[in-house]
């Protein structure tokens, strides 16, 4: 085998990845000066190599920039964002019902926290406001989400009761707010337990009025 062959020593100034040179070389290291301002004395041969580009800053900046760059993990919005994928997650508790209903999340959206952010701040998102599925049987897309008050998602709950009248169906919360009904959806539900037709339920003033 031949001899090793032999590399001339660096000159103050060289740079190594994020490494500079900033002495003479002296039993087997280096002076180096980081792009982050850290000195230290480095093995030659970890420089010539490749093995040591820098101080670890590097590493530490990367994990910084995928940690802020929304900065809004934690906040209420980010969290209603988790409990949709959540949701929409084989690991979601009653995963299989939600399934065959086609509940699936936008694929930019669950790929990424600020796209479903920055389609929120466009589309009113308040801190009293809650994510709310236009449709119940579709997932949760730009077309078929909004936000609404509690009181209006509650409104779109699969559970309401709805009720056909005058050519309108709405649930019985909003037919109590019609200007056609005088009376609270309490009573509204009541009367159309007992049968009443609902277009008389719902126009029939209180008889206490």
């Amino acid at each position: 085998m031949g001899r090793p062959r032999v590399h001339a020593l660096p000159v103050i100034g060289t740079r190594f990845g994020r490494w500079t040179t900033t002495g003479q070389f002296y039993k087997g290291r280096v002076p180096c000066q980081c792009d982050c301002g850290t000195l230290s004395n480095v093995y030659y041969a970890n420089l010539y190599m490749g093995w040591s580009r820098g101080c670890g800053c590097d590493r530490v900046e990367q994990i910084t920039k995928r940690n802020t760059t929304h900065g809004r993990t934690g906040t209420r919005l980010y969290n209603i964002w988790c409990g949709a994928k959540q949701r929409c997650s084989s690991h979601a508790s009653g995963f299989h019902a939600q399934q065959y209903r086609g509940i699936h999340m936008f694929r930019e959206w669950r790929k990424s926290f600020k796209v479903f952010m920055e389609w929120s701040e466009a589309n009113c998102y308040a801190e009293d406001l809650v994510l709310d599925r236009k449709n119940g049987r579709l997932g949760y897309n730009p077309k078929n989400c909004r936000w609404v008050t509690r009181k209006q998602n509650a409104r779109n709950c699969k559970t309401n009761h709805m009720v056909t009248a005058f050519g309108e169906t709405r649930c019985i919360a909003e037919w109590a707010d019609d200007e056609r009904c005088s009376i609270r959806a309490q009573l509204l539900s009541a009367r159309l337990r007992l049968g009443i037709d609902p277009e008389r339920a719902i126009s029939m003033p209180h008889r206490w009025a």
